[in-house]
């Protein structure tokens, strides 16, 4: 049980100091991203690699919130052959293909953390390739010490894998290549094949190519789906429920209904939660800079950008709903990017050494301040 509780600050401790020395080391160095394209991808590697051993072989402990009852699962299949819910088929495939060939129930989290972990590196080598600098380790780190890295390795399971790949999949879709644009698309058709609720984002995706060309009417969005949250409360909660959006996936579904009665962290609880609405502003606000004030025009980003607005909006809709986080994370996953993007792609103040290391700072304080919450 001692080494159960010391799991969380040995990870959190861990990220705080890399992230540091990071921040030293863009400000001391003249090139901020590192001067040495090997060393820098080894040391992104070498993180990896710990980070999937770390979380692969993590004991079984109600510690890890939902960890037991994977366990429970799996361990349920190797005894009776059964699943005990039909989910996503991919999802399914994965557990009962290692199951199948022998795995331990830590075998089977250390492939979990293997491709929850491993892509997002795999997605943070694309984005430094496409943004033509050594940003590999950078990047990688705001994806670590991010809010919700911790929980996608040892809580929402299938959500953590499913938006990695989604990820993955946004470095794919924008490129000319046929190949890849139909590369991209069998990704998020496997990323709804983990966890169907991802299909919302995917949605939101769509819009931003198609419907909105620029940031203002997703803004615009965004700020009406707060004036209608405080007129009408859950009345849209309703309405999602009649819809049946989340029917197919019994556990978001059971979140909307407010069948659970386990809200026992602050993270977890219902009502307006201004905290949540402050931090999920902040890079639309960053973004509304780069884009109007700085003139900033990058494709890649402002999609990206309108895709998390309009995830975003659609969760302020549900705040009041209790684990109301759970719908906020089909958003909140791509907020790393959305700081770390603009920065490594393009030179936009005198002094953005200093700029990068304190987002890159702030990123992983309020990671660890979340934390300690819990």
């Amino acid at each position: 049980m001692i080494i159960d509780t010391l799991y969380a600050p040995i990870f959190y401790n861990s990220v705080l100091v890399l992230v540091i020395l990071k921040c030293i080391g863009i400000l001391i160095q003249k090139d901020m991203y590192g001067n040495h394209r090997t060393t820098d991808k080894a040391k992104a590697y070498l993180l990896c690699f710990g980070l999937i051993l770390f979380f692969g072989l993590r004991p079984i402990s109600d510690i890890f919130v939902d960890t037991p009852v994977y366990a429970h699962l799996y361990d349920r299949y190797i005894w009776l052959g059964t699943l005990r819910h039909e989910g996503e088929w991919l999802w399914n495939w994965i557990l009962t293909t290692c199951a199948d060939i022998g795995l331990s129930v830590h075998g089977w989290f250390t492939v979990i953390s293997f491709l929850y972990i491993g892509i997002l590196l795999w997605a943070a080598i694309r984005i430094s390739a496409n943004a033509n600098n050594n940003a590999v380790y950078l990047l990688f780190l705001f994806f670590v010490s991010a809010f919700l890295f911790w929980s996608g390795a040892v809580n929402g399971l299938r959500i953590g894998l499913a938006s990695s790949v989604f990820i993955l999949a946004f470095t794919y879709v924008l490129k000319p290549e046929v190949k890849e644009k139909a590369f991209a698309f069998l990704l998020f058709f496997l990323a709804i094949s983990i966890h169907s609720s991802i299909a919302l984002t995917i949605l939101c995706i769509i819009c931003s190519f198609y419907v909105f060309k620029s940031i203002k009417y997703p803004v615009i969005i965004w700020f009406v789906s707060i004036i209608l949250l405080l007129l009408f409360g859950n009345f849209f909660v309703g309405i999602i429920e009649a819809l049946g959006l989340f029917s197919a996936d019994e556990r978001m579904e059971s979140y909307l209904l407010g069948d659970r009665n386990d809200a026992d962290f602050v993270l977890d609880r219902g009502g307006f939660r201004f905290d949540f609405l402050l931090y999920s502003f902040a890079p639309i606000a960053f973004g509304w800079y780069l884009i109007v004030k700085k003139g900033f025009t990058d494709r890649f980003y402002i999609i990206l950008l309108n895709t998390y607005i309009l995830a975003n909006a659609f969760w302020i809709l549900l705040m009041y709903v209790m684990f109301s986080n759970r719908f906020a994370s089909l958003s909140w996953f791509l907020y790393p990017l959305l700081w770390a993007y603009p920065l490594i792609k393009f030179r936009l103040w005198d002094n953005q050494r200093r700029i990068m290391a304190l987002i890159l700072f702030a990123n992983m304080f309020f990671t660890y301040f979340m934390a300690r919450l819990r």
